[in-house]
């Protein structure tokens, strides 16, 4: 029964957070969006400093502001923009190099699935600040498959980065003349790097094996996936570092993993965690056959919404009704009133009608008795008839 209430009082408590967040999404959207793209920018600036430039609150501050009401991939372009514009100081044919790399990125995947295209500028910041692998699991909970390649993109624009320090260095020291040497530096430094290697594996590993874990058919498969995706890095990285004979600290690596870990967790309570209103899948079998069930119940608990009533409010209105007569009764009646005028009038109407047509006939007869002239035939018949009186 505690447990019952327990996970009904969890339930309450994030939808709580998902109806504030909807009654404020229009203004908390939008600014969360400014916040991580003035972060990401400013840190990408700090991963290429070779371009100084004046003002750079007050430029990062107007990027921000474009890209809060604008798509959040727009995100990768505008940190490319930045890697360029600090590449160019570099070398051009490293510039040309990345360029063209990025145009094949955009082209090639995120023309056709864009939609999680701002991990590729997210990513080498979280490794620039030493929490790159606390979030493959968490990309692969929450997004899924489909963050592979932007991470994978992530993972290669950060090394990238600090095999420019390098060929940096190197360009410092030669002749401005000289045509690919940058590049010819860069390439050696990543092709050399085994911690590149160890960390491009390690990544689009956790983030495959978490996915498809995540997708299986068996009880509890969301809440397993996390956990066995994180081991599953840890020992990737670790075996990794000691075959390469990379010195790695390890307790560091263990604290991403637990961080990752509890960050997994909240991303599916958010997803339905502790909620009964979720499908859930089990798989169990007899001596014939191996039976495979989805169970989605019908059940969802919300929290009740309080139902106020003014006590005032409700006596004057009983009060109204009790001394004012309904409006519907008077609308009611007054309508039969109409109805009732309506029928009187038509009835009227036929026998004013009948003694119109009376009365005219009548007319109609006295002008024709009056226009008719005299029979001359009936006047002298009748003289006659006089004369012989006379005579006798």
């Amino acid at each position: 029964m505690n447990q019952n209430t327990f996970v009904v009082k969890l339930i309450n408590f994030k939808e709580t957070i998902f109806k504030w967040y909807e009654k404020r999404e229009k203004v908390i959207r939008p600014v969360f969006k400014g916040i991580v793209a003035f972060a990401v920018l400013y840190l990408t600036f700090q991963m290429f400093p070779y371009h100084p430039v004046t003002h750079l609150y007050v430029i990062l501050a107007a990027l921000s502001l474009i890209s809060a009401f604008l798509p959040f991939p727009l995100l990768y372009y505008l940190a490319s923009g930045v890697i360029l514009y600090n590449l160019w100081e570099v070398s051009f044919d490293i510039f040309a190099a990345f360029a063209i790399f990025l145009v094949v990125c955009a082209v090639g995947y995120f023309r056709i699935d864009g939609d999680y295209s701002y991990l590729a500028a997210i990513v080498p910041v979280l490794f620039f600040c030493n929490v790159g692998l606390a979030f493959p699991a968490v990309l692969a909970v929450a997004i899924g498959a489909q963050a592979l390649f932007p991470a994978a993109v992530g993972v290669i624009v950060y090394f990238f980065s600090l095999s420019i320090k390098d060929a940096s260095l190197v360009l410092g020291g030669t002749d401005a003349s000289g045509v690919g040497i940058g590049l010819q530096q860069v390439a050696k430094s990543i092709s050399s790097n085994k911690l590149f290697m160890v960390m491009i594996i390690s990544v689009c590993a956790t983030i495959l094996i978490t996915s498809l874990l995540r997708k299986a058919f068996y009880e509890r498969a969301w809440l397993v996936a996390g956990t066995i995706g994180n081991t599953a890095m840890v020992c990737l990285v670790l075996v990794g570092c000691m075959y390469c004979d990379i010195d790695v600290t390890v307790w560091l690596v263990i604290v991403e993993a637990v961080v990752g870990l509890l960050l997994c967790l909240t991303v599916e309570f958010f997803r339905g965690i502790g909620d009964v209103s979720r499908a859930e899948k089990t798989v169990f079998e007899d001596e014939e056959y191996i039976y495979y069930v989805k169970a989605v119940p019908k059940l969802k608990v919300s929290q009740p919404e309080p139902n106020v009533k003014n006590m005032n409010e409700s006596l004057y209105e009983e009060d109204q009704n009790t001394q004012l007569p309904d409006e519907s009764t008077k609308t009611e009646e007054g309508e039969s009133a109409e109805i009732s005028e309506g029928l009187e009038t038509i009835s009227s109407e036929p026998s004013e009608t009948e003694e119109s047509k009376s009365s005219d006939t009548s007319e109609k007869d006295a002008d024709k008795t009056e226009k008719e002239p005299e029979n001359p035939t009936s006047s002298g018949e009748e003289a006659i008839s006089e004369e012989q009186t006379e005579r006798s």
